[in-house]
């Protein structure tokens, strides 16, 4: 059986790339599969640990927007880069993550452009839309000179040219992002990007958002090159590029958070002074190494199993090291006996997936207790004789006999016998008993047999055994 279970989920890791379910690199569940052997109605107690890898390389591209609003935190920056940097690579060297950095700076388009509806001066004369000032390096002093060699433009309308920066991070090969890091681009702003309509896909957001186009490479609309917001988020996210936007206000929070989250990223606001250091540093450290509600779930492609899964604990927090959860699984009632196979899966609140365990519940027939010739001890059984003898099936709290179904009842492979069955309380214990007849010469009682069982099944579908002892007459 095992066996089976391993070929399942070859296909159910096929499934999960094609239900377009993001998977966290290295990440697993510890162990891998369990076996469980449960009765129906039961719940059971579950130990997993989840272990998330880190990244043992890790590259930045701090891009800032030079436009005049931003004067605050270019020199916040100036006087904390390298600051950040220490921290950085103090924080991942015990943990084996090896960070470098780059340097992008922009303003916006040079000229007045028309387009979906809107119409502005995006930049001026001295303004560029883009510009890599110091490809990805593992010399901090480097790059910490090119962020205080950065210098302030204008910039004309609101919105900025953020989608073109967004397009070079994955389009500008002189970046140099080293192929094996994870790679993060950081975007200081404090607006909207140009775009025909801000408000496709943002949730609740209805109509048209329109900022005007983004020209692209060549600077002008219409020269084949024009950039759409969506679709270079969507080839971020394909190139692994995640999308950390840093902002000083909550203004456009709500877009900002659709917008890198489809990268895998998220926004964060910094106040600027005493405080940037510690806020983009949070920011890096918990794209790299927290989770937010993780918990587990049933696979999609085995939804029949959803109610199996009873209670899952929540962990939010750093997974620096691996995370200890528990689960309840439970078998519902009226189950029938027999192997069932499902795959949990270890996710996040963003549905970012950290690893599969594969589960078998073997349902096995649920132990009632029965009395055979209630009242007396021992129970005695001459096999020569050619009456009937009474079983008691035993109500309990957990067992109603009058869901007992009497056409799948066997007393040692006889059925009962044509007689009304009798519904009492047989051992005065307050739940109603079920009392059956059985004829001796149709039992499989052998001479010397110590006990005799009795199976049946509910009108509900699951299965049933209860064995109490028997004396034998003669007893050779």
């Amino acid at each position: 059986m095992k066996h089976k279970g391993r070929k399942l989920l070859g296909v159910v890791l096929t499934l999960l790339l094609i239900l377009n379910l993001a998977t966290a690199a290295g990440a697993y569940v510890d162990p891998s599969g369990v076996e469980l052997w449960m009765i129906a109605g039961q719940i059971m107690e579950e130990d997993k640990v989840v272990t998330v890898d880190l990244p043992d390389e890790v590259d930045i591209a701090f891009a800032f927007d030079l436009t005049g609003s931003m004067s605050y935190i270019i020199d916040t920056a100036k006087d904390n880069a390298d600051d950040l940097m220490d921290e950085l690579d103090g924080w991942g060297g015990p943990l084996g993550v090896d960070f470098d950095y780059g340097v992008i700076s922009y303003m916006d388009y040079v000229g007045t452009f028309s387009s979906c509806g809107y119409s502005n001066t995006y930049g001026y004369d001295d303004d560029y839309p883009y510009r890599l000032d110091q490809a990805i390096t593992s010399n901090n002093a480097w790059v910490e000179d090119a962020i205080d060699d950065l210098e302030l433009g204008s910039g004309g309308d609101g919105p900025q040219d953020y989608t073109r920066i967004f397009y070079e991070s994955y389009a500008d090969p002189n970046i140099m992002w080293r192929s094996s890091a994870d790679k993060i681009l950081l975007n200081f702003g404090d607006n909207v990007p140009h775009d025909c309509n801000l408000n496709e896909g943002v949730p609740g957001k209805v109509g048209t958002y329109s900022t005007g186009v983004d020209p692209g490479r060549n600077g002008f609309i219409g020269g084949g090159d024009d950039l759409d917001l969506q679709p270079v988020l969507h080839t971020m996210a394909t190139e692994g590029i995640k999308l950390l936007e840093s902002h000083t206000t909550f203004s456009h929070s709500e877009y900002w958070e659709y917008w890198t989250g489809i990268t895998g990223g998220d926004v964060f606001i910094t106040t600027g002074g005493s405080a940037w250091l510690d806020d983009v540093s949070m920011a890096i450290k918990k794209s790299i190494a927290w989770v937010d509600d993780l918990h587990f779930e049933v696979h999609p492609c085995f939804s029949e199993y959803e109610d199996w899964l009873v209670y899952t604990d929540y962990y939010s927090g750093w997974v620096e090291e691996p995370v200890e959860m528990m689960i309840e699984l439970g078998v519902p009632p009226c189950t029938p006996a027999g192997e069932n196979f499902f795959v949990l899966i270890a996710v996040d609140g963003d549905g970012m997936v950290y690893g599969e365990q594969e589960v078998t519940i073997y349902v096995e027939p649920t132990p009632i207790a029965i009395d055979i010739k209630p009242g007396s001890y021992p129970n005695s059984i001459n096999l020569k004789n050619k009456g009937v003898i009474p079983v008691a099936i035993l109500g309990s709290e957990i067992f109603d006999v009058m869901m007992v179904d009497l056409e799948t009842v066997m007393f040692a492979c006889a059925e009962p016998a044509p007689m009304d069955p009798e519904y009492e309380d047989v051992n005065m214990d307050g739940y109603l008993d079920l009392v059956l007849h059985f004829y001796t010469q149709e039992v499989c009682i052998d001479p010397g047999d110590t006990e005799a069982a009795l199976t049946g099944g509910t009108m509900c579908g699951y299965c049933f055994i209860g064995i109490d002892s028997v004396r034998t007459v003669p007893n050779k």
